[in-house]
């Protein structure tokens, strides 16, 4: 049978159940023995001589014993306690310090998740700004490209019927050649008509030839050194040449146009005016000119063929570059050989 103990000292875990005999409360008789407890072991033997009855003596003895050897073992109980504590604590302060860390990680790691999604992010929004840019640019440089296609599709509209009207007016200038270049003048695009010297158009222009002479005083020009009085005209050749005389009647129609055909008022040449033979072959509303052209003869066959271009004319003019006429037979003289040194050639 279990001792009962003289005290109860409640578990820790089970308060209703003593720690030392594992008995209820109920089932211990309490001592109250706070001398015994509070006294040291040789003042209870002292006290256990001097009693006379021996069974009291040994219960004391028991009593002092039990007492003592259970203030140690609550000494120790409490030891064991102090001992536990600290343990228990120190290892649920690590504890809730490793779940603080661990939460710190994760958050760590949340955020650096978060930060890179918000950088792919921005990349993103940066591209589609970088690509929308560009759509802009894109927009910017079509309607640019549409704009001048517009432009260029009107000005060529407008040139095809400014062109067009030009064609109808052209159709409607007169071309009709002199009387005295025949009724097939064009029957080829390009003739050369050998002049009779019986003709009166020989004599015109052997008359405009002879009586357009001037003195101009310097080596240039000059038959042996002096000035010519008269010229020897050969022969005469006619250019017909369609293309050339078709243009040529295109300008002479717009200058007429120009002047609200009232060219013929201008004053005319002064050869025309003294010389009224050589107005027969001239278009007098054109207010019209004879004029001379001078040249080396390895040219004579490019001017005939497809006309004056001034864009390749010598530089070293009076003037400057261009093509250079004049009413004056010997002044055009003067940009032709001497007879002496390869004959002469007038245009």
């Amino acid at each position: 049978m279990t001792e009962t103990c003289l005290n109860f000292f409640p578990h820790h875990w089970k308060p209703s159940i003593c720690r030392d005999c594992t008995k209820m409360k109920d089932e211990h008789v309490i001592v109250h023995i706070p001398e015994i407890i509070d006294k040291s072991s040789s003042e209870i033997l002292s006290s256990s001589r001097q009693t006379t009855n021996d069974n009291h003596r040994n219960h004391t003895i028991i009593v002092s014993q039990h007492e003592s050897d259970h203030r140690l073992d609550i000494d120790t109980h409490l030891l064991d306690d102090k001992k536990k504590k600290p343990i228990s604590k120190s290892t649920d302060k690590l504890k809730r310090k490793k779940k603080r860390d661990q939460r710190k990680d994760d958050e760590y790691r949340f955020i650096e998740l978060v930060a890179k999604q918000v950088q792919e992010l921005i990349i993103q929004l940066d591209l589609k700004n970088e690509e929308i840019k560009k759509l802009r640019l894109d927009q910017t440089k079509m309607v640019r490209y549409h704009e001048t296609l517009e432009k260029a599709l009107v000005d060529e509209l407008e040139y095809r019927e400014r062109r067009e009207l030009e064609r109808q007016h052209i159709l409607t200038i007169p071309r009709r050649t002199p009387s005295y270049w025949g009724s097939n003048a064009f029957s080829e695009s390009y003739r050369e008509i050998l002049i009779s010297n019986q003709s009166k158009e020989f004599d015109i222009i052997n008359s405009l030839v002879n009586s357009t002479i001037s003195k101009h005083g310097n080596r240039y020009g000059t038959i042996n050194g002096q000035d010519p009085t008269a010229f020897v005209v050969k022969q005469i050749r006619r250019i017909q040449n369609i293309r050339l005389w078709h243009e040529y009647c295109y300008q002479k129609d717009s200058i007429i146009n120009k002047n609200n055909d009232q060219i013929d008022d201008c004053g005319s040449s002064i050869y025309l005016e003294v010389n009224p033979i050589l107005m027969p072959l001239l278009d007098k509303n054109a207010n019209e000119y004879w004029l001379f052209h001078g040249c080396d003869q390895t040219h004579i066959s490019d001017l005939l063929q497809i006309g004056y271009d001034p864009r390749i004319s010598n530089s070293l003019g009076i003037f400057g570059g261009g093509f250079y006429l004049a009413e004056n037979s010997s002044k055009s003289n003067q940009y032709i050989p001497c007879p002496g040194c390869g004959g002469n050639n007038r245009f």
